[in-house]
């Protein structure tokens, strides 16, 4: 046999010591795709869930802020899982049937996954009153404006003004995030009850 001189070819065991480098190095790529993934999917939850903790706050302000007339809201703490924050549009409206129209935001709180579903029902219909209970039909009708973990409001006086305080918390379990607002209404207190 005639000896060849030059030969470049790979040995098995160079083969196999770059098989197994190459395995780790792949490894560690497919290690590092999998948790930017991870990460991603929690970051688009966490803007979801904030998304969401944002508009609920925007909502109940900015219902607040319209409806800033002697009269117009009141707050029901039914039970531990329900709010009604009640607006009347025109409180002071010649007619009954009138001063009793407005807008229902409902904080529910869910037996089912223990979230809060935040409702805005529209009372302004025909033999419709605000101050009456929200029925579990009329929820079936509408859509939750946001999903959250809890809604607190409270109600209070300061300087013959109103003053309500929502605080929502949202996030996953032990990792909650909570947004706090104050809100002064620039009515005087009167007839509000």
């Amino acid at each position: 046999m005639r000896k060849r001189l030059g030969n470049k070819g790979m040995t098995i065991l160079e083969l196999l010591v770059t098989m197994a480098v190459l395995s780790l190095v792949g490894a560690m790529v497919l290690g590092l795709v999998r948790a930017g993934r991870r990460s991603s999917t929690r970051i688009q939850t966490d803007i979801a869930t904030e998304t969401a903790a944002r508009t609920a706050m925007s909502l109940v302000t900015v219902a607040l802020r319209q409806h800033d007339e002697i009269g117009a809201i009141n707050l029901y703490n039914t039970d531990f899982n329900n709010i009604r924050l009640t607006m009347k549009d025109n409180p002071s409206a010649p007619s009954e049937e009138e001063r009793k129209k407005g807008t229902v935001l409902l904080f529910k709180k869910s037996d089912e996954d223990g979230l809060c579903y935040i409702y805005a029902i529209d009372r302004t219909g025909e033999y419709q009153n605000v101050d009456d209970a929200v029925q579990p039909a009329e929820l079936e009708a509408v859509v939750p404006l946001a999903v959250v973990k809890s809604v607190e409001i409270t109600r209070n006086i300061v300087n013959n003004a109103w003053v309500y305080t929502i605080a929502i918390t949202y996030g996953e379990d032990g990792q909650e995030k909570r947004l706090e607002q104050s809100i002064k209404l620039r009515s005087a207190i009167g007839a509000e009850t």
